[in-house]
């Protein structure tokens, strides 16, 4: 990514990410009875990257369950707000990807 002037955009995270591949369930909070299957592609103390069919919007709150993958994390809820969404290609499993932001609950 970068500025208008083209210029790089630096990573602003302030927490180390993890890359991983684990299954999840994603719901959006207001559809918690409907959730998504969904891969957790990487995940820091402050978000996680995730891809889904779930077509959710920017600004929505969601519920992510870890299933599988990863045992310290296994069967944990996390919740967090959608900070930024983009379309996949059509050679993708998912039909999104979705940058999440937990939050402390």
């Amino acid at each position: 990514m970068s500025t208008e002037t083209g210029e790089p955009i630096s990573d602003r995270r302030d927490f180390e990410r993890v890359g991983v591949i684990a299954s999840a369930q994603a719901a959006n909070e207001l559809k918690i009875d409907r959730a998504n299957p969904a891969t957790v592609c990487n995940i820091s103390e402050a978000g996680m990257y995730i891809e889904t069919d779930a077509d959710i919007e920017e600004g929505d709150m969601v519920y992510i369950r870890l299933e599988q993958d990863l045992p310290e994390k296994q069967g944990k809820e996390h919740y967090g707000q959608v900070r930024w969404k983009k379309a996949l290609d059509a050679l993708r499993t998912e039909a999104y990807g979705y940058g999440i932001e937990l939050i402390t609950k």
